[in-house]
């Protein structure tokens, strides 16, 4: 038999979980409906541009470093210093918070500023990046940003196609990831976005990160996206030994507003 004191201190501590367990929940009603982290399905954009023109072979011959710093070729470089060439975007797994059904419908932009002039000193082609295999597919959804009206589209590869009308049912713990693209077409534009979400016939905005640390904390939500000028005073690509390759413009064909290499992938000094 237990005595009663006992089985008295197991209710106090039953209770006493119970209360904490109400003010976790309690808590997460309260705040935003959905959690993001960083998602795996956008592999960054294929081609950058710069208002600096990296003439002379400066860059020839220099190595690429995955892990280097922003000072010297890098990712941290590109992503400091360099612009997304007609498509940027990111990817999110976004986890429900609610016991009530929520339900993802469409992106909002603002802070949008597409005045900035558009850069023409380099163009740079970046290393590949392989996908990460087979996996669960993920709802896909963009927007041309330099529209006079810009209305969340459907996407095909890094091109956007009819607008986008369905809404996705996430009840809690579930989770799904987006892979979320923005284009341009004729303008240069920096900008945020944000996820539209309903849910206890509120709607919310949640703003989508443009930038993650490496312990997958949010730690920028400014875009920016560039069409090509094409007449670009250097040209660059890294090639498969990971070195920085100056290249001519006869190496670079163009469809639309996607360029090409063409060339050897060796350095050269044509």
């Amino acid at each position: 038999m237990i005595p009663d004191f006992q089985g008295e201190a197991r209710e106090r501590r039953s209770d006493a979980e119970d209360r904490k367990e109400k003010k976790e929940e309690d808590a997460l009603e309260a705040g935003l409906p959905l959690k993001l982290s960083p998602g795996t399905t956008y592999y960054g954009p294929t081609w950058y541009v710069s208002d600096t023109s990296y003439g002379n072979d400066q860059l020839n011959g220099q190595p690429f470093n995955d892990d280097g710093g922003a000072a010297v070729p890098s990712w941290a470089w590109l992503t400091k210093n360099w612009t997304p060439l007609s498509s940027t975007g990111v990817a999110v797994s976004v986890e429900s918070q609610y016991k009530t059904t929520v339900l993802v419908q469409a992106l909002k932009l603002h802070d949008v500023d597409c005045q900035r002039p558009l850069p023409k000193g380099t163009l740079l082609q970046p290393p590949g990046i392989g996908d990460g295999g087979e996996g669960a597919s993920s709802v896909e959804m963009g927007m041309n940003v330099d529209s006079n009206r810009p209305v969340t589209r459907k996407v095909n590869g890094l091109s956007l196609g009819a607008p986008y009308t369905a809404q996705v049912a996430l009840d809690k713990g579930d989770a799904r990831e987006f892979r979320i693209i923005f284009t341009t077409r004729t303008r240069a534009c920096t900008f945020k976005a944000n996820l539209l979400v309903n849910s206890k016939g509120k709607q919310y905005r949640i703003p989508l990160p443009a930038e993650w640390d490496h312990n997958g904390k949010a730690v920028g939500y400014t875009f920016n996206v560039a069409p090509p000028s094409k007449a670009y005073r250097s040209r660059y690509v890294v090639g498969n030994d990971g070195e920085l390759i100056a290249v001519p413009e006869s190496d670079i064909t163009w469809v639309g507003q996607r360029p090409t290499y063409t060339g050897d992938g060796e350095l050269n000094y044509w």
